[in-house]
Formats: structure tokens, C-alpha cells, sequence
């Protein structure tokens, strides 16, 4: 193992041309939250780290399946947001953002609630009815799951031919009174999959009671509905992401637990997204025409407020870009293409600080409270990755290896100091 450490970091040094120093980082406020792979390379677990490589810990591990793709702290540090697949089943979209407390606690969905693990959760619960028909058109119809939001459990259809017809029955726990609760289909057919149907605001449960929905027609959307791109805004209100189904679109979610969620702003094909740490403002990379651009735009703006701060004759390249804001929003740090680089807003100065030289993937980058270093994740070969500090204040811009074990990514660097100890919250549970 400790072989295969040191050659990743030589390959790592090779590749860039960029000095990798081993020495203990200096220490600075605030934790890194970043995932961890586990032995089939699906980021399976949550953990914080302190900058000088020391305290770290599991904070959540998900379900057998599914993976972590997104980490964000709150502005506060109260709380870590993460967008997980492991749920996927029960909800509208193919990932939802979780939050937990840093200190393992209040585990709860902020996207399509409530978390599907545990419920009824001491909910009332009452029974939903119905006869679900194929009018889709489509033979082979596998419905991986039939669930009504809140249900403790879904209802599976493995082959479900055009016009078949298919009753149900789910106990299902109620959202509060007149509340209207989704319904959603996962399915697949030897055409490809899996896809989503589903409708927002369909079933008042009535406790203790069985409401029967009658017919309820399949009829075969192909809605591929995932998530990337996660951050808070600066008064901790709102989460902002990038929503794929086919157009990225930017979306927000109400940090207290939102269904569906609402647009950010009203601007095509983004490919990354963050939100300001000072005020509305959304950052952003966007194709124009042959190129790409990053822009500065307001929360709820359109192509008519858009701010083009930087222009990228390399669009075509598109795989990996990621965008952080320097944390008293004076700046931007950018990936492109696997090389990092600083932009400030006053100067229009824009600084290349990696020299990799193609072969290293980063995968996110996130800055210190005082702006001074980049944690970022960095990959040679699939299924591995480590997290680096790079000093972007010292001459050559040193980089520091944080994690060794070949397993690291997604890093996400707190505004502020964490809580250590457990501090009461009670979650969101109605809409």
C-alpha cells in the first residue's frame, strides 16, 4: 500500500511539474468535509479533516447502494450538505441532498422529504390505493418502483406490458394536513433506463384511513433528473445546484426541505455552478456558441443580467471544470482542464497556479476562510484520489498532500470553525 501512495504521488509530481511538499501543513480555521471511496470505488462515506491533517472522522455512511457526488458545508459550519444516490428510488430526482450534523447527528433529506430510512418516524400513517395501467405504448416495462412520498416501502412491477394493469397498495405516512404527496416511478425498459415519471401533488393521506386514487396511467417519460454542482447561499437559506435533464438548469432548494424546488435563474446550457459567500450572486460556466464563458449573474437572473468576467476557447474540453468563490467573494478559483487558476474581481487578474500538464483530474476545489489555500482533490487514475493543499499566497504556489489513502475526494473547506459536540436541532418535517 505504501508503495502504491508513493507512486501516485511521484506520477502526481511528474505530471505537473508542480512541487508536492510532505511536510505538515500549516494549520488554519475552519474543517475540510470531503467523501470516501469504499473497496468498489463508489464514494460511500462522509468525513471531516482538519487542515493540518489531523482529526479526522466518519461522520455518515450511506446505504449499500447508490454513491456521494456532492459536499457543502452551511455557512454557519452548523451543518454538511451531500447529495447521495442511495435513496433514489423514493424521490423525483436520481440524487438528493442530505444534511447531517458534523458530529454524526440529525441525518435528515432536504430534497424531497423526508428520508426514506426510518420512516414512518413517527408520523401518522394511512393507506393509499390504486390501479396503476400501462398506457405508455412500451412492452417490457420493468417499474423498479412505484412510491408515493412518505411510504415505507415501494411497489415493484418487474414485466409491464402496454395496457397491463396492476393494483397497489402502500402505507404511507402523512405529510400534514392538505398536504398533497408525489408520486413517482422509476423505470426501465431494454431501451435504457432508469427513468422517472412522476407527478407533485397527488394524494392527501388521511390517517387511519385508505384513499383509493382509481386509475392511474403509466405513460413512459424518460426524465433523467441529476444533481451536481452543490452550494449554499450566504445566509444559509438556500441550496443551489446544477438540475440535468438533458438542458442543465440552475435550481434551489430551501434549506429547511423543499419537494421539486424552484429555478435559480433562467440561463441554458451551465456545465458548473456556485453560490456567492456575500451576497445573491450566482458563478457560473456557460457554452456560447463554440466557446465557453464564466459569468456573474444574480439570483432569479436572466441572459440580459449575465456578467461575462472570462471567455474559454477551450469548450470543447469540457470535462472538468469546477468553480469556487474566494470566501469574502473578492474572487474565483476555476479547474479548467485540470489546471487551477485564481481570478480577482477588481483586477481582472487571472493567475495559473497548477502547472500539471494533463493527466491529473481535479475533481473540486474549495478555499480556506482566509483565502490563503485550495483544497482540492486530485485523481491520476480512476477509482483513486487524494486531497492536496495548495498555498496560494507563497511564491510557486507549494501544494501539501493531506490524505494518503488513495480514496479521497469531493473536499468541501468550512467558513468557520465546526462544532465539536452535539447541539439540539429539530429538522423539517412537514413542507
Amino acid at each position: 500500500m505504501h508503495r502504491i501512495r508513493r507512486w501516485f504521488l511521484l506520477i502526481l509530481v511528474a505530471t505537473l511539474g508542480t512541487a508536492v511538499v510532505t511536510a505538515t501543513p500549516t494549520a488554519d480555521v475552519g474543517a475540510i468535509a470531503y467523501a470516501r471511496m469504499d473497496n468498489s470505488g463508489r464514494y460511500s462515506s462522509l468525513h471531516t479533516i482538519l487542515p493540518d491533517g489531523n482529526n479526522g472522522r466518519t461522520v455518515h455512511t450511506i446505504g449499500p447502494t447508490g454513491s456521494i457526488s456532492e459536499v457543502a458545508w452551511s455557512p454557519n459550519g452548523q451543518e454538511i450538505a451531500f447529495a447521495a444516490s442511495d435513496e433514489a428510488a423514493y424521490s423525483i430526482f436520481n440524487q438528493d441532498i442530505f444534511g447531517v450534523r458534523p458530529t454524526g447527528t440529525n441525518l435528515r433529506r432536504i430534497s424531497n422529504p423526508p428520508q426514506f430510512a426510518g420512516l414512518p418516524g413517527g408520523r401518522a400513517t394511512g393507506t393509499v390505493t390504486g390501479t396503476l395501467r400501462n398506457n405508455s405504448g412500451r412492452n417490457n416495462v420493468s417499474i423498479i418502483s412505484l412510491y408515493i412520498q412518505g411510504a415505507t416501502s415501494g411497489f415493484s412491477i418487474p414485466f409491464f406490458n402496454h395496457l397491463d394493469q396492476v393494483s397497489f397498495s402502500l402505507d404511507v405516512a402523512d405529510m400534514g394536513q392538505g398536504e398533497l404527496q408525489y408520486l413517482v416511478l422509476s423505470w426501465a425498459d431494454g431501451m435504457g433506463g432508469p427513468y422517472k415519471e412522476f407527478t407533485v401533488g397527488f394524494v392527501d393521506v388521511l390517517p387511519g384511513q385508505t384513499v383509493n386514487m382509481g386509475m392511474v396511467d403509466f405513460v413512459g417519460s424518460t426524465l433523467q433528473p441529476e444533481l451536481s454542482d452543490l452550494s449554499w447561499n450566504h445566509t444559509g437559506t438556500e441550496l443551489g445546484f446544477l438540475l440535468t435533464n438533458g438542458n442543465p438548469a440552475p435550481w434551489q432548494i430551501a434549506a429547511v426541505g423543499e419537494v421539486a424546488g424552484r429555478p435559480l435563474a433562467n440561463v441554458p446550457l451551465l456545465s458548473t455552478l456556485a453560490m456567492a459567500p456575500t451576497e445573491n450572486i450566482i458563478a457560473y460556466y456557460r457554452v456560447v456558441g463554440s466557446e465557453g464563458v464564466i459569468a456573474l449573474n444574480q439570483v432569479g437572473g436572466t441572459l440580459a443580467t449575465e456578467q461575462i468576467i472570462l471567455n474559454d476557447a477551450m469548450s470543447s474540453l469540457n470535462f472538468d471544470r469546477h468553480i469556487a468563490w474566494l470566501p469574502d467573494g473578492s474572487g474565483l478559483v476555476i479547474t479548467v482542464n485540470g489546471e487551477i487558476f485564481d481570478y480577482i474581481l477588481a483586477t481582472q487578474q487571472v493567475r495559473q497556479l497548477t502547472n500539471f500538464g494533463g493527466g491529473v483530474q481535479v475533481d473540486r476545489v474549495s478555499v480556506s476562510p482566509d483565502g490563503r489555500t485550495i483544497v482540492f482533490g486530485a485523481s491520476t487514475t480512476p477509482n483513486q484520489s487524494d486531497l492536496y493543499l495548495l498555498d496560494r499566497q507563497t511564491a510557486g504556489f507549494p501544494i501539501t498532500q493531506l490524505t494518503h489513502d488513495g480514496r479521497s475526494g469531493l473536499p468541501n473547506w468550512s467558513r468557520v470553525n465546526p462544532p465539536t459536540t452535539h447541539v439540539n436541532f429539530l429538522p423539517f418535517i412537514g413542507r
